[in-house]
Order: structure tokens, then sequence, then C-alpha cells
């Protein structure tokens, strides 16, 4: 058999998801604020500063950025800000210099103690996404007709191609106005967020990409009878991202990760609000072409042995974002104070279990929730509380069983009751790409052996056995092709099923 070759480009990448690194440091109060009495809230950044290969590793750079919100010793409101700088390290030894390296940091888990009233120790998790995204060249075998004797099983399959990987930054400022309804501004204390992405449209050799940051902002007001307040903003930003590889058609992925906030009163103005932000984008553009390659092969007169690439595929199919309500029922710990009335409150929902069926899907979790209550004799106080929580989204045309990716976010949490038992409202902001990967293994290669007997000529009886297609029988007794010209060749015979096959 004359190997002809031919040569094709496909995607050669390295998707890590929610890698976790460890983040452990000392966060020391300012000299000019008063000490620590007690904490009530300790909110998260997570920065990639810098993400590259160090063969045989990825390497992550990062800044974990805290937001504290305390009640100081004189029994007064107070907050700073401090930071906390990590490295993370993944084993890559399949990764090549060319491949570009994308990282998105999250920070989860925050835990902490008072070490004195200057210091806290704080232990958090910064959960990273990483991708390794490049192409390479493969060596197949064509599809030119076979040889006497040479029988070929051929196939098709879509393989994806990287056309463009890039990270990119967004920067936003805008201004937001206290509404009347809400106490003045004295100053604003803390705040935290997230960035979405909610619309992709490609143009050639560009991708115009708009998203929301929803701002949570907690401030001291001027009412002495109810001087902690919480507020909600959403910001609109858009982006336009130019790049040769980019083209309209294409399957493009952008994932969004808000990294920096700064909330700001206006000296003149304490109700109107300064607010700049900073998202961290990775945005992968693929291209699709359909690849026609040998599958299988087997000679009627030699023993063959073959060699073959393994060649990964994917598409991915973002899905609209959705909105949806979760209600819950929670209950204060014995070892915290009874609320009295709840200041606010936030939530962290993590996915655990994603399932796609009957046009929806199926989602469960966790919720971490941050309450920040009075208490009737012990002042105002913080918990935190993890609960189980299931939900459903519908998606039309969903495919059941389809792999997922799922981002969630809480839009907002709204907790109502006393004592210890207390419901919580939350809307939980859910986006979901369906992931369609795999691997397609053609032949590369084939080098020919003669038999070690002489072929045997005749009848062969033969019931099978309910896990083999008409090729892989075959294949096993190397039959003409011509006898599967009946049955179809990929699809499982039944078992028990007598065949009367002819050798020659």
């Amino acid at each position: 058999m004359s190997n002809s070759m031919q040569e094709i480009t496909a995607e050669n990448s390295r998707w890590i998801m929610n890698s976790q690194a460890l983040v452990e440091g000392v966060l020391k109060l300012p000299e000019t604020l008063e000490e620590i009495s007690t904490i009530l809230d300790i909110t998260g950044l997570g920065e990639v500063t810098e993400a590259r290969l160090a063969s045989p590793k990825i390497a992550v750079d990062g800044v974990a950025n805290f937001c504290v919100l305390y009640l100081d010793k004189a029994g007064n409101f107070s907050s700073f800000n401090s930071e906390c700088t990590f490295n993370h390290a993944i084993d890559a030894p399949t990764c090549t210099p060319d491949m570009r390296i994308l990282a998105l940091a999250e920070m989860q888990d925050v835990s902490y103690g008072v070490v004195d009233g200057s210091a806290i120790s704080v232990r958090a998790i910064v959960s990273m996404d990483i991708y390794a995204m490049g192409n390479r060249k493969y060596g197949i075998m064509d599809t030119n007709p076979p040889e006497k004797h040479t029988r070929i099983k051929s196939a098709a399959a879509m393989i994806s191609r990287v056309e463009c990987a890039k990270p990119f930054r967004s920067y936003v400022k805008s201004e937001l106005r206290v509404p009347q309804s809400m106490p003045a501004v004295k100053r604003v204390l803390s705040e935290r967020g997230y960035a979405m992405v909610r619309s992709i449209v490609l143009e050639p050799g560009k991708a115009i990409v708009e998203g929301e940051v929803r701002v949570f902002i907690v401030y001291e007001s001027t009412d002495k009878n109810a001087p902690l307040q919480y507020l909600t903003e959403t910001l609109p930003y858009g982006e336009i991202i130019n790049d040769e590889g980019i083209r309209k058609g294409a399957s493009v992925v952008v994932l969004a990760s808000l990294e920096r906030l700064e909330v700001e009163s206006d000296e003149e103005n304490p109700d109107m609000l300064e607010i700049s932000a900073v998202i961290n984008h990775s945005l992968v553009c693929r291209g699709q072409n359909q690849m026609n390659y040998i599958e299988d092969l087997y000679d009627e007169e030699a023993e063959v042995e073959l060699e073959r690439e393994s060649i990964g595929v994917c598409n991915i199919l973002a899905r609209e974002c959705q909105k949806k309500i979760v209600r819950l029922s929670v209950e204060i710990p014995d070892t915290a104070p009874e609320v009295s009335r709840t200041l606010f409150a936030c939530a962290y929902p993590k996915i655990t279990s994603a399932k796609a069926d009957n046009d929806r899907v199926m989602l469960s979790g966790m919720m971490g929730l941050v309450l920040c209550y009075t208490t009737t004799d012990a002042g105002p106080k913080n918990t935190r509380i993890s609960v189980p929580f299931e939900t459903e989204v519908a998606y039309p045309d969903m495919r059941r069983g389809a792999d997922l990716w799922v981002k969630s976010h809480a839009e907002y949490a709204i907790a109502e009751g006393s004592g210890r038992e207390l419901e919580v409202k939350c809307c939980l902001d859910i986006c979901i790409w369906e992931v369609d990967s795999g691997v397609v293994e053609p032949i590369s290669g084939v080098h020919f052996q003669p038999m070690e007997g002489v072929k045997q000529s005749g009848v062969v009886v033969y019931y099978t056995n309910g896990e083999e297609t008409m090729w892989d029988i075959a294949k096993k007794f190397k039959i003409k092709k011509d006898v599967m010209e009946e049955i179809t060749e990929d699809v499982k015979i039944e078992k028990g099923k007598r065949l009367v096959l002819i050798r020659r």
C-alpha cells in the first residue's frame, strides 16, 4: 500500500479548570486607624500579574487584594485595604514553548483570625482557570483508494484550530449617586463585586465584547440610628478586540474576572461615588474544518502494525446567561449571638454538579453566606454559614448529558427574620457553556508483515457476541469488503446472530 500522507493543523491545548492556590499572610492595620475589636467582613479579589510557561510547569504569579471591614475598640465602623502576593505552579510536561498561556483568578473561602488589635492572619483559596492554547501540525495517511487486498475504514470529524488566544483588560470608571431614599454617605467602608461577559459580536478581525460589573458597597451613613448601609449597582462596559485571527462565524469564548475595585466618595458631594474597576479577560477564538481520515484498516494477505496520532477536538457553545432565585432556610450557630436585625448579607455560590436533562440544566452546590447583623446586647456581629442548594435553569435544545462549564455569582442576597431562624433569598447570575470535546485517532503509518501461516480459505460460520460491528468481524477473519454490503459496518450486531462468511 502506498503511504500517501496529508498534513493538517489542529488544536493542541491544555485547560486546567479550578486549580487552587493557597494564600496565607498577615494584614497589618495602618497606624492611623484605631485597633480592631470585631471583624465584620473580609472580601477579596484575585489578580493575575503574570502567567508563563516555565517548562515543565505553568507558573502563575498574582496578588490577593483584601478589604477588611471591622468595628474598632472605640465602637466605630472602620476599614482598610491590604494585599498578599502568591505563586502557583502546575505540571505541564506536554506544553510547548509556542503556546499562549492565559489565566484568570477568583478569591474563594477566606478565613481569618485577629492576631492582636493591629494585625489579622488570613488564609484564602484562589481558584484559577488556566489555559495553554496552541496548534500543532499532524501527519496522517490520506484516504486515497487502497491497493489490492487492503481494506480501509474511513471516517470524518470536525477538528478545531486556535485562531486567536489573547488576554486583555478592561478599565471601568463610573459615577454612582446614592438614591435619595437612602441615608447620606459619611464615608465608604468596603466594596466587592464580580464581572460577567454578556455578549460577543464577531466581525472580520474584530470582536466586540460587552459585559457588566456588579458592585456591592457598604458605607457609613450620617444617620446615627442606621449607621451601616448597603447598596448595589450594575455597571455596563464594552471592549473592541482587534486580531487578524478573529473571523465571523468562528467559535469564541471570553471569560472575565474582576481583579481590582475601588469606590470613593466625592469630597464636595459625598453622595456621589466614584467607581473604578479592572477586569481581566481571556479570549479564545477557534475555527473548525472537516478532517477526512482512515480510522482503521486491515490487509487480506498480511499482518499490519498501525501507527496513530491522537488529535483533540473541541467545540464550545455559549448559552445565554440567566438569573435564578434560590430560597434558603438558615440557622444561626449556637456559637454566635442571635440576630436582632440584618445589616447586610453576601452570598458566594459554588456549583459542584451541573447536569443537562430534557431542555434544562440541574444545578447543585454549596451557598456560602456572610451575614452581618445587630444583636440585642453584643453589638454588631457577623457569621459565616454554608448551605447546600439545588435549582434548575431552562435551556431549550440543550443536549442531554452534555459536558458543561458553569460560572455563577450571587447578584444579591436578602436575609429576613430574627433570632436563629432566617430566610435568605439569593438571585444567582448563571452563565453556562456547552462543551463538546474528545479525541480522534487517525492512522499516521502502517507496516506490513508476512502472515505467520497460510491463510485458510473456506466458509466461516460465526455467531456474534453483541459487542462487534461488521467491520470488527471482517477484520478478525480478513474477509473481503464485499461481505459488508448488506450490513452497516459501524453498527453493533445483536448477540447470537449467525453469519456465514467466505474466506478466499
